[in-house]
């Protein structure tokens, strides 16, 4: 009885175990079974019928759905997925959270790769590459020599086209049909780059007056102004070749790197060379048809000429419809007439016009004087060409100024400020209306000799005053590590006296002692004040 109970028990445990491992087989199989899973981290994911920007989408994906990842592409961006309702498809897997690491997919569609092998796709699948850094230069022609067409950013999908001889560079199309160059280490390809065929290379563009687009994107336009029609666009970084551009350089003719011409507002662009070298293309000087304006203020003065010094022939209320006629050189006012036939001249800020005032042409006579306009936030005239020259006025971007001559190298230029202040300034700083190299020779004075100094200055800004004191006037302004030689001192007990100094400009003045340091003991230097 005692051995029967023995065996039963035995039976029993023997039993149980077998039902677990049964069960633990059981929920392993089911495991095994079952697909990874991923959460779109998004608010709309596309789902294509491949793995790439180039197929076709089949279906929407939104933020918070659940789908099963069946495994991914042969080079790790993109995975298949089956969404809730059975749509199979591909979608980039930057866009998924998924329950397993992306190497740990298999790969659906091309087969398994063997560990470093480029996978090979079947015959019909297209040649792809997918960008694997953080941005990559399309280019117009396979080399850094060539102008950027376009930017790429990672986990881009291209067609490739072909290749370099070398296996540099490969030919690429994007998903809207752009064509171009890119440098083959920054692609994940799913062939291998000496399987495409190869592209006889062009020479790279010669040098010559371009410029960079400095806008997130530029519309280039079929004439010189905001009223004509877009034909293309242009974006951040891309290089185009200029060809010419209007009288007043504020549109640039331009090329693309398909050929294509058109205008583009050069206030969006960064020249290689000065605008103002480029020819005169437009020859526009007549008005746009139909350009007219309303008036948008109270009450608005016709004046006799461009400006509020000239006369007012009459005035015209709110909403009065006037037609355009013309501009000043910077479009700050414009030349319209009545419908009683008076003709005059009205600030642009208080009129609302179909068309851009900078379409209009220039009448008031300025397009044949010399001029230009700063291009940097300040701007100092100089009493001689040169930087050793003191400053004699600062002009700030924007400002127009009058060119009376330049240097024999045309490194400065000789102007006239609008508060009629003539002097020098670097000509690099200045968009002109002419080429600088027109401009007549004037001799420039020598540049005085440099200025030795002992002491330099250890506050923001330091007035130097006529005399040694707070109550005598202020000449002039000094900056902290400004050089000053020191020339004498008050004779007022003070500790430390006010000093006397020449600027590095040669300018004689008073400053505060405190506010400087050097070597010389102060007490050593002659009164002379």
């Amino acid at each position: 009885m005692f051995k029967q109970a023995k065996f039963a028990k035995w039976y029993l445990i023997l039993a149980l175990v077998i039902g677990i491992v049964a069960l633990v087989s059981v929920q392993t199989a089911a495991a095994q079974d079952r697909a990874a899973t991923g959460i779109v981290s998004t608010g709309a994911l596309n789902v294509r019928s491949g793995p790439g920007l180039e197929f076709g989408i089949i279906t929407t994906s939104y933020q918070g759905h659940a789908v099963a990842v069946l495994g991914r592409s042969g080079f790790n961006t993109w995975v298949e997925i089956r969404t809730f309702d059975g749509v199979v498809g591909w979608v980039n897997s930057n866009y998924l959270q998924m329950d397993v690491a992306l190497n740990n997919l298999p790969v659906v569609g091309t087969g398994v790769v063997p560990p470093g092998a480029t996978p090979i796709p079947p015959a019909n699948t297209p040649a792809i590459g997918v960008v694997n850094t953080g941005a990559v230069n399309v280019r117009s022609g396979p080399g850094y020599g060539f102008p950027i067409v376009t930017i790429a950013y990672q986990g881009y999908t291209f067609t490739l086209l072909g290749r370099t001889a070398d296996n540099a560079w490969v030919k690429v199309r994007m998903v809207d049909t752009t064509e171009g160059w890119v440098n083959s280490s920054a692609l994940n390809t799913n062939v291998p780059v000496s399987s495409l065929a190869i592209i006889t290379a062009v020479a790279p563009p010669t040098s010559g007056a371009t410029a960079v687009v400095n806008t997130g994107a530029l519309n280039v336009r079929s004439g010189p102004g905001l009223q004509f029609g877009a034909v293309a666009a242009v974006y951040n970084g891309h290089v185009v070749q200029m060809l010419g551009r209007n009288a007043d350089n504020s549109w640039v003719k331009v090329r693309l790197f398909n050929g294509q011409e058109g205008w583009v507002n050069a206030r969006y662009i960064t020249p290689n060379s000065p605008i103002a070298n480029l020819p005169v293309l437009d020859n526009s000087t007549t008005t746009p048809p139909g350009a007219t304006a309303v008036v948008n203020t109270g009450a608005l003065n016709i004046r006799s000429g461009p400006g509020p010094e000239f006369n007012a022939l009459t005035s015209v209320p709110f909403g009065t419809n006037l037609s355009l006629i013309g501009r000043n050189q910077n479009a700050s006012w414009a030349k319209v007439r009545l419908s009683t036939g008076v003709e005059g001249w009205v600030n642009t800020s208080y009129i609302v016009s179909n068309v851009a005032i900078t379409s209009l042409p220039i009448v008031d006579g300025s397009s044949n004087v010399p001029a230009g306009t700063v291009n940097t936030g300040a701007l100092n005239v100089r009493s001689g060409p040169g930087v050793s020259f003191s400053v004699l006025e600062v002009v700030y971007q924007g400002t127009r100024v009058n060119l009376l001559g330049r240097t024999a190298d045309s490194s400065w230029v000789q102007i006239q400020t609008p508060k009629g202040t003539t002097g020098w300034v670097n000509a690099t700083l200045l968009q002109t209306n002419v080429p600088i190299t027109n401009l007549p020779v004037v001799g420039g004075t020598t540049p005085p000799p440099p200025v030795t100094t002992n002491a330099v200055v250890t506050t923001g800004a330091l007035n130097v005053r006529s005399g040694p004191g707070l109550p005598f006037p202020v000449v002039t302004t000094v900056y902290n590590g400004n050089g000053l030689l020191l020339i004498g001192r008050s004779a007022t007990a003070v500790t430390p006296p006010w000093v006397q100094v020449r600027l590095e400009n040669g300018l004689v003045g008073w400053v505060n002692a405190n506010f400087i340091f050097t070597n010389v003991p102060l007490a050593n230097l002659p009164v002379t004040g």
